[in-house]
């Protein structure tokens, strides 16, 4: 079966954001100056009502690209993006985040590769890579999650080889035939978080396919202070479980892996009274596997305090989400705009 693509075909590119002023001019700036010819592709910015100057910005840059527009829509991401689907005119629709930045053939290779793949390849997407110019804890987080300890083969910060069909492509970095939108709906504006991930599962439970390909690649800015960190990991948690009970998205065994964590260490002093050895043994394992995750990356990196930095991010990533699972298992989240 055909594809229906053309490199002819426009492309729509669609940036969520709110209050995204610092990282906004790079990314918009990024995408626009992506080897792909200027008339047939599209950069739609839709804003959710920022309140630091970041559609102001958008503005200013509008003024001197006449592929780029902007529009405001209250509420969450979903509810931005699939006003950035109706205000589209492309035959394929990617998507991208506000603290990303684009390589200059992302738009080429996502064209390239969709025309490639037969008509039930509906969706393309690529890794999310730590930029080489992060510094402080943000660089450190990509080192964690460049570990399989901090990522645990989460599809989020994945960076395979070559290209393999997937479950799900994160919106950082993702794109679609526009008519996969008619057939399986819009993003789900409810859910602050997973809301990409559910919208993956419903395409895939039509039995259409998603394709990774690793030179379909941004790079993705870190959470650069350890509260906003640890806030985003509890927010990741909670909002699996709650999409995972409600059966929007599939729970898998390394979702729970963090509140087992969580629970562990709170019947720590009690099982303690029945064998001390055998007690202690989960921790040992657990900070054995930390520290040989960070002196993996530390002989890439030639930075000799990383297996202390992954193995202490490593635990307070895994403290804030399990945290935020078991809370997620027990209450009924409620989506703010």
């Amino acid at each position: 079966m055909e594809s229906g693509i053309a490199t002819q075909d426009v492309v729509s590119v669609v940036v969520t954001g709110k209050n995204a002023s610092s990282t906004i001019d790079e990314c918009l700036r990024s995408i626009l100056s992506v080897k792909y010819p200027a008339e047939r592709f599209e950069v739609i910015y839709v804003d959710a009502e920022s309140t630091d100057g970041s559609l102001e910005i958008v503005k200013r840059m509008a003024t001197e690209h006449q592929n780029l527009r902007y529009f405001v829509e209250s509420g969450l991401q979903g509810a931005g993006r699939n006003r950035g689907i109706r205000e589209s005119r492309g035959q394929i629709i990617a998507f991208t985040d506000t603290d990303c930045v684009v390589d200059e053939s992302w738009l080429a290779n996502i064209v390239s590769r969709l025309a490639s793949q037969p008509e039930d390849v509906v969706g393309v997407g690529g890794p999310s890579i730590t930029p080489h110019s992060e510094s402080g804890l943000a660089r450190h987080v990509g080192s964690l999650w460049d570990s399989f300890f901090g990522s645990a083969g989460a599809r989020n910060p994945a960076h395979y080889s070559g290209s393999r069909f997937v479950d799900h492509n994160p919106t950082c970095n993702s794109a679609y035939r526009r008519w996969v939108f008619d057939m399986v709906g819009l993003f789900n504006e409810g859910l602050p978080v997973t809301e990409d991930e559910e919208f993956d599962t419903r395409v895939r439970r039509q039995g259409w396919r998603l394709l990774y390909a690793n030179d379909v690649v941004v790079r993705h800015h870190r959470k650069n202070t350890l509260s906003s960190f640890t806030r985003q990991m509890y927010s990741y948690g909670f909002w699996r479980a709650h999409s995972g009970k409600k059966g929007m998205v599939p729970l898998k065994l390394q979702h729970f892996g963090p509140s087992l964590l969580v629970i562990y260490f709170l019947c720590l002093p009690f099982l303690g009274s029945v064998d001390l050895r055998l007690s202690l043994m989960p921790i040992a394992a657990y900070l054995a596997f930390g520290i040989i995750s960070g002196t993996s990356r530390a002989l890439r990196s030639r930075d000799v305090f990383l297996p202390t930095i992954v193995l202490g991010l490593g635990l307070v990533e895994h403290t804030a989400y399990g945290l935020g699972f078991i809370s997620g298992l027990i209450k009924n989240g409620k989506s703010k705009a």
